[in-house]
């Protein structure tokens, strides 16, 4: 994972999408980087090469349900300031940068996009 810090820039998690996001809800779940998220929760590559490529909860349930499923609460707690709730593919996304902003608040630093491994 090799994402260089922006000194002293911050974006809003409510913009956060696709790899960005789901590397700070890595972050919010108290991983380090991508790389430290335990296979048992990202699986493998089809070639059974154990890389851990394929973290990508924001557009997969069977990832980021169980997160959704185990912080409901919390998220549940965040007031967004959104005319009506997302449904379809951006209802995943949505909930998960409800996720992020309680955790890590509603500004982050701004990282340059992480890169999945491979």
């Amino acid at each position: 994972m090799g994402g260089i810090q922006q000194e002293g820039e911050r974006m809003k998690v409510s913009e956060l999408s696709g790899p960005l996001l789901d590397f700070w809800v890595a972050r919010a779940e108290g991983y380090k980087s991508v790389d430290d998220v335990p296979s048992t929760l990202t699986g493998e590559w089809s070639d059974g090469s154990g890389t851990k490529n394929d973290w990508a909860p924001s557009t997969d349930w069977a990832q980021g349900g169980p997160i959704i499923a185990k912080n409901f609460g919390v998220i549940h707690g965040v007031n967004p300031v959104v005319d009506s709730w997302p449904d379809g593919d951006e209802l995943l996304p949505f909930l998960l940068r409800l996720y992020v902003q309680f955790e890590c608040g509603e500004e982050i630093e701004d990282w340059d996009a992480p890169q999945t491994a491979g």
